[in-house]
């Protein structure tokens, strides 16, 4: 069984609070759904918890730590002060947009009761996909050894951040021009600026977390 459906079933993981009176349709069958989901995928990221997760998974393949680091795309875009960022259609620089605060009625809709009985199976798989990542890494790979790679895989992104800058990417300098050459990446703006951090590695010279 996968590391997902082994740590997934019915009653084993929080579920979504519901207010007195609330009664989603058909519970049972949203849980075996997403037990099955479960069962059909080998592992399950959680957004929320990247770092965690990359290095979870990481350990689940028997892959080295330092051939998984690679900064966060908002650490790279702080580069040029988050204003900027690399159109690939246009090929020209344009602001990033900036989004007004959210009015109260919208806010008040998302604590609602209806709004968490419509999304009542999707918290129940934000739930459940945490408590999988959190006993992956307690039973599977061990407290002791993930703290560990996750320490350097931070330490490591950290470094990787300074020594390559601005060639990991994003296109764009701080007053919005493009950067030429463009860093290489892997597809459009993802992976940007691969070779710098195999440069950083290399330089690094030494093994790090699972080998």
């Amino acid at each position: 069984m996968n590391p997902n459906a082994r740590y997934v079933s019915h009653g084993r993981h929080q579920r979504p609070t519901l207010s007195s009176g609330e009664e989603v349709k058909q519970p049972a069958v949203i849980r075996r759904t997403l037990y099955e989901l479960f069962r059909s995928y080998g592992f399950f990221l959680v957004r929320e918890r990247l770092d965690e997760s990359i290095v979870a998974f990481a350990n689940l393949l028997g892959v080295n730590i330092r051939d998984v680091v690679m900064p966060s795309s908002a650490k790279i875009r702080a580069l040029n002060n988050g204003l900027w960022e690399y159109n690939w259609r246009s090929k020209k620089c344009t602001k990033r947009p900036i989004y007004p605060k959210p009015p109260a009625e919208f806010l008040e809709y998302l604590a609602s009761p209806s709004y968490k009985m419509t999304t009542y199976a999707d918290q129940l798989l934000y739930l459940a996909a945490n408590h999988s990542l959190d006993l992956t890494i307690k039973h599977t790979i061990g407290l002791a050894r993930f703290e560990q790679d996750l320490v350097e895989f931070q330490r490591l992104k950290e470094k990787v951040l300074d020594y390559c800058g601005q060639r990991l990417g994003n296109g764009c300098d701080s007053n919005g021009t493009v950067i030429k050459p463009l860093a290489k990446c892997y597809l459009q703006d993802f992976g940007c600026g691969y070779g710098c951090v195999d440069e950083f590695m290399e330089m690094e010279g030494r093994t790090v977390g699972g080998s």
